[in-house]
């Protein structure tokens, strides 16, 4: 062939064999109208100025990459940590609007109070805590949730928050003897879902009055978790509220408690006093909200003896903000003389009187659970 000759050394007439390959190309043939083209002369400076920004962004997508690939490598690795923190008044003064036992105004010792963490400012505690350990990931749902005693905060309290992460999503953590659940993350939060509730069965106005359900007793919160605003309708099998957003850690969704609870309230005869101990799931499509207004939708799933068992939907701003299923609240024992005192303790008495200097008060909260939470 040509090509073995050619490595040979012999010499050909490229014109005859390719005359093709040797023509030459033709010029570009542009045409610029004067009226239409405007030259730009481009200043030195500028050049710099665009280079350098193109070698930030560069650096800066490298950087990103890097952050990203060491987030993963994170993220498939296990690991089993502890974190101490302290609960003290000082640093969490709202604590003093979360007060089991009323007392005359001004009251001075803060232990007749008895101030607790409501259950759920310990989720968005732990919420926070799971933000702060995978800052790249959301907290698409908390799961597995349950309160077994109270932490009481009249004095500092330190805690310990044992962390136990999975590297595949999963981040338990507990807090020894008080508190436990598992947070569920994600790249992204899911797309909001459409309502799966049913219309309330036998709906009707609320025979509690909403603007008047925390001076009148029925909820013992204070101002800064004081966020029912209305109760539209209530029914046979759940409750619609309103609430306003407080700035408050946790005050939205113990709220949604406080609004579960007023369903007790209105529903029952008898044992109406309730706390919540369990959380099967909440499910959220997007940042807490910060302001504004939020419809929490509330229905039963079973009422037993003991204990009542909710599921929720909270809508914000037109969508579904969480879904909350296995909501529990534990039923404690309260008669009408236990429900009175515990609506209007300063003009109600526990006692009966029998004869003389004589007066009788039953036992009331027996249950073993109720002395786990005290």
């Amino acid at each position: 062939s040509c090509l073995a000759l050619f490595v040979e050394g012999a010499i050909f007439d490229w014109e005859r064999i390719l005359p093709e390959a040797l023509q030459p190309e033709p010029e570009p043939n542009f045409v610029f109208s004067a009226a239409e083209t405007e030259v730009v002369p481009m200043r030195a400076e500028t050049v710099g100025l665009d280079l350098l920004a193109e070698l930030e962004a560069y650096f800066a997508d490298i950087q990103l990459s890097t952050r990203e690939v060491l987030a993963a490598m994170e993220q498939v690795r296990p690991f089993a940590k502890s974190y101490q923190k302290t609960l003290t008044l000082r640093d969490r003064p709202e604590l003093m609007d979360h007060c089991f036992y009323k007392q005359k105004k001004g009251w001075k010792n803060i232990s007749d109070l008895f101030p607790v963490m409501p259950m759920t400012a310990t989720i968005d505690l732990i919420i926070k805590l799971g933000g702060d350990l995978f800052p790249d990931r959301k907290v698409i749902a908390v799961e597995s949730i349950s309160a077994t005693k109270w932490l009481s905060v009249e004095e500092p309290k330190s805690i310990e928050l044992k962390v136990d992460y999975d590297g595949k999503g999963r981040l338990k953590v507990e807090i020894s003897g008080h508190f436990a659940l598992t947070v569920v993350l994600g790249a992204a939060y899911s797309h909001s879902p459409e309502s799966q509730f049913e219309t309330l069965i036998n709906p009707r106005m609320t025979s509690i009055d909403p603007k008047t359900v925390y001076e009148e007793g029925y909820l013992f919160h204070g101002p800064r978790y004081q966020g029912v605003e209305d109760l539209p309708r209530v029914g046979d099998d759940g409750i619609q509220g309103i609430i306003q957003v407080k700035s408050v850690p946790g005050a939205l969704l113990d709220n949604v408690g406080q609004i579960a609870g007023l369903w007790i309230m209105q529903a029952l005869s008898e044992d109406k006093y309730a706390m919540p101990i369990r959380i099967k799931r909440i499910d959220f499509y997007g940042a807490e909200p910060k302001s504004g207004l939020v419809t929490c939708n509330v229905r039963t799933v079973r009422v037993r003896a003991r204990d009542i068992m909710f599921k929720m939907e909270l809508v914000h701003e037109g969508r579904i903000w969480a879904t909350i299923s296995g909501w529990e609240k534990w039923r404690f024992e309260c008669d009408d003389t236990l429900w009175s005192f515990l609506l209007k303790p300063g003009i109600s008495v526990l006692s009966s009187h029998k004869e003389g200097f004589s007066f009788f008060e039953r036992e009331y909260f027996s249950d073993t659970i109720a002395d786990d939470l005290a």
